[in-house]
């Protein structure tokens, strides 16, 4: 599990964005979310299932995934991008998160967040 980097540069300015944890205390209120997660194999890594959670309080409260027909077998997933847009009710004290989990097989495989593609915006629309 993969806590995803908060841009804290164009967060609200009385947000409290915790950098340690990338953990995001937005003010009371009606929130926009939005975010999008893009990510691509490198050589040799078999990516099967990709999980892009948006946490309240440390519980899920929305789940955008992408899973391989085969499993842990066959065709591997080379590049994906996973969105998420919802309407969120923050009460001054929750504490909002996004979480990645990337399954893969095959030996020294691994995965690339692609930064140009992957973004997180939050609106106050009430």
């Amino acid at each position: 599990i993969i806590n995803f980097a908060l841009d804290t540069s164009t967060t609200t300015s009385n947000a409290i964005s915790d950098l340690a944890d990338n953990s995001w205390t937005p003010p009371a209120g009606i929130y926009q979310l939005n975010s999008q997660l893009s990510i691509s194999r490198i050589p040799s890594a078999n990516i099967y299932a990709i999980r892009f959670e948006l946490m309240k309080n440390g519980s899920s409260i929305r789940l955008s995934r992408l899973d391989n027909e085969n499993n842990s077998s066959g065709q591997d997933i080379m590049f994906s991008t996973l969105s998420m847009c919802d309407i969120i009710d923050a009460n001054g004290t929750d504490v909002f998160d996004f979480r990645t989990i990337v399954q893969i097989s095959g030996t020294g495989g691994t995965y690339s967040i692609r930064a140009n593609t992957t973004f997180f915006s939050a609106y106050k629309i009430g």
